[in-house]
């Protein structure tokens, strides 16, 4: 009888041991004093490449540009009021709503932005290595952070304004947070906060929605685990909170696209003003009332456009009348 237990005892040691050695390596942390020195020198590499070219006062590096000028218009467009890109929901908002936020939109000082996205360059270093920590241990964390920290290719990227430095903040901190979540056989409000997280981080990349949704399929993989409910409720409070993140700007984009279909649209004061020169050239031009109509179908943001295309190439052939047939023009030019 006392053999069997001492046999029992033995083959459950490797479990309890490599049940230890689990729980150690997903729990492990990096020391302050470690993340101190890796955000003290990614910052330290990013501020001396920012500062060794000619080409500190750009909104990039002369390797690296990106759409850092796109994110500087926009940000400028945001700041007086003007439309960008007619209003429409083209880009993820977080970058130029950033910008805009941070910034005067004085030209002569945006390349001191770049001292802000070299702090954001080595917080994801940091974000990186103490998920990594998590996730494999704190010797690979270790590494990861140096590794990154020295990397050209993230030093490059780190130096314009773009939105991928950013994103990579977001989802360092979604990369920590979920392994966090992982481990709960009850997830709760952390499961939501994870979800909203990854809400934020597609208003930086769209993207990373495609991530999300890998990403939960794991968690509700490993929450099964502890039982179908933590699964269920872990994967609704998610979704809820992604949902919850996203909502806002979903609801202006969806605003703004009715605007632009149904009207007024505001455009730039010179648009407008050779708008108004062109139906005063056209003016001489009779408009039936099908061709009113036609006209009127049209989206709005389209809608004047459209219409002075039409009558220019009517008045162009001789013509002195706008009929609905007319519209085909922009079939044949256009193709829509």
């Amino acid at each position: 009888m006392s053999g069997r237990r001492r046999r029992k005892r033995r083959k459950n040691a490797p479990t309890s041991r490599a049940e230890s050695a689990d729980s150690a390596s997903t729990s492990a942390r990096l020391s302050r004093l470690t993340l101190l020195i890796l955000f003290g020198l990614a910052l330290a590499l990013r501020l001396l490449y920012w500062q060794a070219g000619e080409d500190a006062a750009w909104p990039h590096s002369a390797f690296y540009k990106g759409d850092a000028w796109v994110w500087v218009e926009h940000a400028k467009a945001l700041d007086s009021g003007q439309p960008f890109e007619l209003g429409l929901p083209l880009r993820p908002p977080a970058m130029p709503y950033l910008l805009a936020f941070v910034w005067d939109g004085e030209l002569s000082r945006v390349g001191k932005l770049r001292g802000l996205w070299c702090v954001l360059g080595a917080l994801a270093v940091v974000g990186f290595a103490a998920a990594a920590a998590r996730l494999l241990g704190e010797r690979a964390g270790t590494a990861l952070g140096i590794v990154c920290a020295g990397s050209t290719g993230l030093l490059m990227l780190g130096n314009a304004l773009n939105n991928e430095v950013l994103y990579l903040v977001v989802l360092a901190a979604v990369l920590w947070l979920a392994d966090l979540v992982r481990l709960r056989s009850r997830p709760g409000l952390v499961a939501g906060l994870w979800g909203t997280l990854n809400g934020v981080a597609c208003l930086v990349r769209v993207e990373h929605a495609l991530f999300f949704g890998m990403a939960l399929l794991w968690l509700a993989w490993c929450w099964s685990k502890s039982s179908a409910r933590a699964a269920g409720v872990g994967s609704a409070l998610t979704v809820a909170g992604f949902v919850l993140a996203l909502a806002p700007w979903h609801l202006a984009a969806w605003d703004s696209i009715r605007r632009l279909n149904d009207g007024p649209v505001t455009v730039r004061p010179e648009v407008e003003r050779l708008q108004r020169d062109h139906e005063r050239a056209l003016s001489f031009l009779e408009w039936l009332p099908t061709a009113r109509e036609e006209r009127d179908s049209i989206p709005a943001f389209a809608r004047k456009p459209a219409a002075n295309f039409v009558a220019a190439t009517v008045a162009y052939r001789g013509g002195s009348r706008v009929t609905a047939g007319d519209f085909e023009i922009l079939d044949r030019a256009f193709g829509y």
